[in-house]
């Protein structure tokens, strides 16, 4: 990312003093301890991210108060949607990354025979939903990127269709899955420690199970519609996050049904994926959680090495 576009995010986040600040505070560290650096720009993203929600809290203070009210007029009780699971790629799954089609196949073996499962690209998106003119014209036009408007779509398809989310890049291990994750109405997984102790976002959004019409999607879904209607520019890269922390508020009662199930796990497959396969991790993995979130960034020299976590799964589903 640009100089200049972190300096437009940030002034439109409300953090351009914080973010300078942090900045150096930081700038000792980045060529005398490389990891201590990193982990302090961790930390100190979270402190970011926390005053950009506060800062959108007051801003939208109005726009909340009315489209909470829209969203609880406009549920109908009709839930549904159970046995689809969605996932998208624009360019086509045909021609995705083999990290992608390997992940796509895993679901595919898993559950084609009870799960009617749709890959959405650039040309069968409006097959299934519609989104406002000015999102569209946007996405066009650069504004809105390929995430952020991913983040959008998914929010349709859930909110119209229920069923489950993926991201293209989750990996299902096998297994059984509790009925809570898919089925029993919104799942998402959870960023619990240090997160619910004042860390700013819990939710992630790679993996989305819901009912139809679920209230709490449908207020993030129209906050950020009021955003990008607003705006030309996104103040902070996890915006849905920011928006789902402001709507979780807004109706705790529905939050307090949701499992809580932290993100950890899901990870770990990752965090080896370039290493040396070791059977013993890749088992207590697997077993720690049905599903995982893979990245399809991958340099060639890493998917042509041998003996590694990412061959072995590879060479077994593709």
């Amino acid at each position: 990312m640009g100089a200049y576009k972190k300096l437009r995010e940030a002034m439109a986040g409300g953090v351009t003093l914080l973010s300078a600040m942090q900045f150096i505070q930081r700038l000792p560290y980045k060529f005398t301890d490389r990891n201590y650096f990193l982990s302090l720009r961790e930390m100190q993203i979270q402190q970011r991210c926390g005053r950009i929600i506060h800062n959108l809290r007051k801003k939208y203070k109005k726009s909340i108060a009315a489209l909470k009210e829209r969203a609880e007029r406009e549920d109908d009780g009709q839930v549904g949607g159970e046995n689809i699971i969605w996932t998208m790629w624009l360019q086509g799954m045909d021609n995705a990354p083999d990290i992608v089609k390997m992940c796509h196949k895993s679901v595919v073996d898993g559950f084609s025979d009870r799960y009617k499962i749709v890959v959405l690209d650039e040309n069968n998106i409006s097959d299934y939903v519609t989104l406002p003119d000015y999102i569209e014209e946007k996405y066009k036009r650069g504004i809105i990127s390929k995430q952020w408007y991913s983040d959008l779509v998914r929010l349709e398809l859930l909110e119209k269709y229920g069923g489950t989310w993926m991201d293209a890049t989750i990996f299902y291990a096998g297994g059984e899955v509790p009925s809570y994750m898919m089925g029993d109405g919104l799942f998402i997984y959870q960023t619990l420690f240090p997160a619910t102790l004042g860390i700013a976002a819990v939710m992630n959004n790679f993996f989305i199970s819901a009912h139809r019409n679920d209230k709490l999607l449908k207020l993030t879904k129209l906050l950020l519609y009021e955003y990008w209607r607003r705006n030309d520019y996104c103040c902070d890269y996890w915006i849905m996050y920011d928006f789902f922390e402001i709507a979780r508020a807004e109706f705790p009662a529905e939050w307090e049904k949701v499992v809580p199930v932290d993100h950890t796990k899901i990870h770990i497959l990752q965090s080896r994926f370039f290493k040396p396969f070791d059977e013993k991790v890749y088992r207590a993995a697997i077993d720690g959680s049905p599903f995982h979130k893979l990245s399809w960034k991958a340099e060639e020299d890493e998917l042509a090495m041998q003996g590694t976590l990412c061959r072995y799964l590879l060479d077994k589903y593709l």
